[in-house]
C-alpha cells in the first residue's frame, strides 16, 4: 500500500535525522550527571523503538496483521516504559528511576530467569540441587523492579497529568486508556490465544484497514519516543534544541 511505504520512507528519514543529530544530543546529556541513567535508558529505547517500528511496517507490507500485532504490543509496553521514566525524572527531579532501571528491573530479570531456569532442571532432573533465590533482598528487587508493570505505569501515569487544562487532562488519559486497551487485546495473538483466532478471521474483509492503521500506530509511536527523548535533552541544554526542531519536522507534513 502507497502510504506504508509513504511511512518507511519516513522511518528511514528519521533513522538518518537521528544518526546525524544523536552526537550532539549525547554530548548534552551528558553535560548533566544528575541524570545520568535516565537519560541513558530514555536514548537506548531509540533504536530499540526503531527496530520494532520498522518490523511492524515491513510485516503490514506483507500482508501479515497476525505477527504486526505481536509486534505492536510490544512497542506499546517499550513506550509505555520510556514515558515512565521520562515522567518520573522531570516530576521528582531525580536520577532514581533510571538508577531502578538499570539496577532492580536487571536484577529481577536475571533472578526470574535463574528461578524458571532452575525449577525446569528440577521437574527433569530431581537429584539436581536448585539455589533459592527468596530472601529480603531479593524481595525488595522485586518490589521495586514491579513498577516498570505496564499496568502499575498505566496508573502511574493517569494519576500525574498534573495540568490545569481538562481538555488535556482528558486526552491524555483517553489516549492512555486506548492504548492500554490495544496492549491488552494484543496479548492474545503473543500467547496465540482463541481470541487471536476469531479477531483474524473478523478482520479479514477489512484487512488492508487494519494493517493501514497499525502501520500509523508504529509510525506515531516511534516518532513520539524519539521526539520525546529529544526534548528531554533540549531541557537541560538549549544547544539540543535544533536537533529537536529537526526532529520534529520529519514527517510533520504528513503525519
Amino acid at each position: 500500500m502507497k502510504r506504508i511505504e509513504e511511512l518507511m520512507a519516513l522511518s528511514i528519514e528519521l533513522s538518518e535525522t537521528v544518526g546525524r543529530t544523536l552526537p550532539s544530543v549525547l554530548k548534552s546529556l551528558q553535560m548533566s550527571k544528575k541524570y545520568s541513567h535516565s537519560a541513558k535508558a530514555l536514548v537506548g529505547f531509540i533504536p530499540k523503538s526503531g527496530y520494532l517500528c520498522n518490523a511492524i511496517l515491513n510485516t503490514c507490507i506483507t500482508q501479515d496483521n497476525y505477527s504486526s500485532k505481536i509486534l505492536m504490543r510490544s512497542l506499546i509496553e517499550h513506550v509505555f516504559i520510556h514515558l515512565y521514566i521520562y515522567t518520573r525524572t522531570l516530576k521528582e527531579n531525580s536520577n532514581e528511576i533510571g538508577k531502578k532501571y538499570y539496577g532492580s528491573l536487571k536484577a529481577k530479570e536475571d533472578l526470574d530467569a535463574m528461578t524458571k531456569i532452575g525449577n525446569y532442571n528440577k521437574t527433569a532432573f530431581p537429584e539436581k540441587t536448585v539455589w533459592s533465590t527468596k530472601g529480603t533482598e531479593n524481595k525488595r528487587i522485586r518490589d521495586e523492579a514491579d513498577e516498570f508493570r505496564i499496568e502499575r505505569i498505566f496508573f502511574y501515569l493517569i494519576g500525574n497529568t498534573d495540568t490545569k487544562s481538562e481538555i488535556f487532562q482528558k486526552y491524555t488519559r483517553d489516549y492512555l486508556l486506548y492504548r492500554i486497551e490495544q496492549y491488552t487485546n494484543f496479548s492474545s495473538t503473543v500467547h496465540g490465544g482463541p481470541y487471536a483466532e476469531s479477531a483474524l478471521a473478523v478482520e479479514h474483509a477489512h484487512k488492508n484497514k487494519v494493517l493501514l492503521e497499525l502501520a500509523e500506530d508504529a509510525w506515531l509511536l516511534h516518532r513520539n519516543l524519539v521526539e520525546t527523548t529529544y526534548l528531554f535533552a533540549s531541557l537541560l541544554d538549549d544547544d539540543a534544541s535544533k536537533s529537536y526542531e529537526a526532529i520534529k519536522a520529519v514527517g510533520a507534513q504528513k503525519t
